[in-house]
């Protein structure tokens, strides 16, 4: 898929970017760049090589409401269970931020909301680890649903936390 000008993708965890030009960069090698301007950090600039086939699977468009909703369904048909042993844990959740699936994250984050509401029912909470992974997951998911239903972070979490849990 090549993508133009003026369109807007998601990429990675940097969410969603603006094509803001398709050039040459010779410092960068020969061949095309796709220049990627995240939402969220418009002065940073993302480059990728339009023949390199596996930075541009990484990129992606922003999903439509339709498209939110379907993977919501998705993520709550094959929730996550949550692991005891922490260290078994960290190892599930880091490729999940690492690779910045929708449904994985959403996946992510359900599970461990799950575990924290069950934590502050016996009035504990979650490790600084948990919580990291959790704020990482949400910033991802907040930046595209954010942009594609054009509300702020708090609205996107009371969508998410109505869809989850019935809120």
């Amino acid at each position: 898929r090549r993508y133009e000008k003026g369109e807007y993708v998601r990429y990675m965890n940097s969410g969603v970017c603006r094509v803001d030009d398709i050039c040459r960069q010779d410092y960068l090698g020969s061949g095309l760049f796709y220049l990627l301007r995240p939402i969220a950090h418009p002065k940073a600039a993302i480059f990728i090589p339009v023949d390199n086939e596996q930075l541009v699977n990484r990129m992606g468009p922003v999903p439509d409401r339709e498209e939110i909703d379907r993977m919501i369904g998705e993520a709550k048909s094959k929730r996550l269970e949550w692991i005891p042993d922490r260290k078994a844990r960290v190892e599930q959740f880091r490729p999940i931020l690492r690779e910045c699936g929708t449904v994985d994250l959403l996946r992510l984050s359900d599970c461990i909301y799950r575990q924290k509401d069950t934590l502050a029912d016996q009035g504990k909470k979650l490790s600084a680890t948990d919580e990291g992974i959790l704020i990482q997951a949400e910033k991802m998911i907040e930046n595209l649903f954010g942009y594609a239903l054009q509300v702020e972070g708090e609205q996107v979490r009371s969508f998410l936390s109505a869809a989850f849990r019935g809120a």
